[in-house]
């Protein structure tokens, strides 16, 4: 159902991150949840629902070029990507933020500090791998921030 790749990552740390990237998130839901406040709580929360809905979005808005691996099919710059070249991960990290408070120990946060790692880590094979098959791509990326609108 989707277009074939015209650029793959190619390499074991292309793979393994984005493997990490996406599960990493497990190691935090094992761990023993904390009690908070109210207050935390609902903050956690909504983050958790927020973070899953804009990355639902985001992996609509890219339909059949949505992929784990660092593949490029289509350059799609609609939706959240007007604004934001990688808005799935930065939907990915705010859910992750949320359970983090929820399970928050030295581990959650360092499960948090990987996941975060490797996720850069994709983000840079993706822009290689698209900057390849797409010449336009550097224009894009002048036009547009990375994972935060006027920060990153």
């Amino acid at each position: 159902f989707r277009d074939k790749p015209q650029a793959k990552a190619k390499g074991l740390m292309p793979c393994a991150a984005a493997i990490a990237g996406m599960y990493l998130i497990v190691g935090i839901v094992i761990l023993p949840p904390v009690e908070l406040s109210n207050q935390l709580y609902l903050t956690s929360t909504l983050l958790v629902v927020i973070g899953t809905l804009f990355a639902l979005y985001s992996a609509l808005n890219l339909g059949q070029s949505l992929s784990m691996m660092s593949e490029a099919r289509r350059l799609v710059v609609r939706g959240p990507y007007a604004m934001i070249r990688h808005p799935l991960y930065l939907g990915e990290a705010i859910v992750l933020v949320g359970l983090t408070l929820q399970f928050f120990s030295l581990s959650a946060v360092l499960i948090l500090m990987l996941q975060c790692a490797c996720q850069v880590i994709r983000i840079n094979n993706e822009e290689r791998v698209l900057l390849k098959a797409f010449p336009q791509y550097r224009n894009y990326m002048a036009q547009t921030a990375r994972l935060i609108p006027y920060i990153y």
